[in-house]
């Protein structure tokens, strides 16, 4: 069995918010596998759909996810200075999705997360909720994430 094909994102910019590009190294290599119309599966496996659009920037294929990532980038609470890393299930169409915080640990956010939190009494914040997750889950993780070239 083949490893699936993956690619990392900084989030530099707010930019983002509206769409995201995939690198270049990895549209030419696996753009002619990427489809239309795709899934985003973060960790808790929740899913999105979202379009992925091909346009020609200094006459070079690129390609970028576009509508329904908005959505993906909202209920996931991205920030500029994140990192996310894909990895593509080409049988499926789905991008496995894993978000790190600028702490350098895992985000364990979802739209239920949202939703509970809004509809929350509670005097615990948010993102204190989510701040003391994401140090659980550091301290509970022995691996380290390692990245392979191919």
């Amino acid at each position: 069995m083949g490893k699936n094909p993956a690619f990392f994102k900084i989030l530099l910019m707010d930019s983002y918010t509206s769409r995201l590009s995939l690198p270049g190294a990895f549209v030419k290599k696996h753009g002619e596998v990427v489809p239309e119309n795709a899934k985003l599966r973060n960790s808790s496996g929740e899913t999105w759909e979202v379009k992925v659009a091909e346009e020609n920037v200094d006459d070079e294929k690129a390609y970028f996810f576009t509508e329904g990532w908005n959505r993906f980038a909202s209920d996931m609470e991205l920030k500029t200075g994140e990192l996310l890393v894909f990895f593509f299930d080409i049988g499926t169409s789905t991008f496995d999705v894993s978000v790190y915080g600028i702490s350098g640990c895992e985000k364990k956010l979802s739209a239920e997360n949202v939703q509970q939190s809004e509809d929350s009494d509670s005097d615990l914040s948010f993102a204190s909720k989510l701040s003391a997750k994401n140090v659980t889950a550091a301290e509970d993780s022995d691996s380290d994430l390692s990245f392979a070239s191919n």
